[in-house]
């Protein structure tokens, strides 16, 4: 990869950009009944961030030292966009964080998963215990905005 000129991060490099990117978690289960055993009941994990403020942040700095940060003609210069996004899969729900105010929005280096359930089927009110602090803190940011500092490096 090297010599086709594509740039090969250290081990060490990746150890920290990943390490950089962990933040404060709080972790829950649900009960709830089994639809094929009755009286039994099951389990559901879930994992959250504590602040999607805090991770918007870091990680908006981060692109930002790392020059990656860009526009594109829709997006206005002031304004850093990003998408949150629910994605469901079998029997596991993942809250993914996108930044889309970079070159290449689609690079995991430019997402983040912000919460996971474990272990259920679809049911709303699983999702809301699990990812209703996200949710909320999602509409404040919307409401009062987020203030980032860090150097620009155009």
């Amino acid at each position: 990869l090297k010599e086709s000129g594509v740039k090969v991060p250290t081990k060490a490099a990746r150890k920290a950009f990943f390490q950089e990117s962990w933040h404060e978690t709080v972790t829950g289960t649900i009960e709830y009944p089994d639809p094929k055993k009755r009286g039994r009941m099951l389990k559901a994990a879930w994992l959250r961030v504590i602040s999607l403020l805090v991770v918007l942040q870091t990680m908006a700095r981060r692109q930002a030292k790392g020059g990656t940060l860009a526009w594109d003609g829709n997006t206005p210069a002031d304004e850093y966009w990003f998408q949150l996004v629910i994605d469901k899969g079998g029997t596991t729900t993942k809250v993914l964080l996108k930044f889309l105010c970079v070159e290449f929005s689609d690079s995991v280096r430019h997402s983040t998963i912000v919460g996971l359930l474990d272990k259920v089927k679809d049911t709303y009110e699983f999702e809301v215990v699990a990812f209703g602090p996200l949710l909320e803190q999602l509409n404040e940011i919307n409401r009062n905005g987020i203030c980032i500092f860090s150097e620009w490096h155009p």
